[in-house]
């Protein structure tokens, strides 16, 4: 079985080794082969976006997959980038810099949905419901979380970790999370753990 994991710089282990993050780490821990997808600055309806995809049009070329998803904070957003033609993944939105924000996707995901974080709770709710939706559909196992935020989930899910709980209030000592915001070696091995400990209890795999 393959681990498919999206998120953000979280998932991407920014700070680690590429063997070191928590999704390297907990695939170790279940004897799964790893494909990380993650993006550092990935927003939640860009992790779907990426879902989307990736069921469409990869999904065929692995047997048997579980999907893990580390949701990031509900003030990020993404845009499609029509000189790049990809989609483009930011940092926090800042309201008060509107002018740089010219394209249509990103017009409407500040003034449209609103730079502070209540329109965005729409946005990530609907990223989550899809996500479950698809993989309840398809008979895919789906383990996710809130990897950064305390965003608020409108609905119950199945095989859902810390539902409205960031993560990081579980790592915030000096031992795990470093300056930069990113766990280390401890923190992730911490997440794995965790999540290692939550797919046997609930025997997801």
């Amino acid at each position: 079985m393959i681990l498919v994991g999206i998120g953000c710089s979280f998932t991407v282990g920014e700070g680690v080794g590429t063997k070191d993050n928590w999704l390297s780490l907990l695939g170790q821990s279940v004897g799964c082969e790893v494909l990380n997808l993650a993006h550092s600055g990935n927003s939640n309806h860009g992790i779907a976006q990426q879902f989307a995809h990736f069921v469409c049009y990869e999904r065929h070329m692995y047997e048997k997959i579980a999907v893990v998803i580390s949701w990031t904070e509900v003030d990020r957003m993404s845009w499609w980038d029509e000189d790049s033609y990809h989609w483009v993944h930011s940092t926090l939105i800042d309201s008060n810099d509107s002018d740089i924000y010219t394209q249509s996707y990103k017009e409407w995901i500040m003034h449209g949905q609103g730079g502070e974080a209540s329109g965005n709770q729409a946005l990530t709710d609907s990223a989550k419901l899809f996500v479950y939706s698809v993989c309840k559909a398809q008979n895919i196992p789906l383990i996710y979380f809130n990897a950064l935020g305390k965003h608020h989930t409108y609905h119950e899910y199945e095989n859902y970790y810390l539902p409205d709980t960031n993560t990081l209030d579980y790592l915030k000592n000096d031992q795990l999370i470093p300056n930069d915001g990113h766990p280390n070696e401890l923190g992730h091995t911490d997440i794995a753990s965790r999540l290692y400990n939550f797919i046997n209890e609930c025997k997801i795999l």
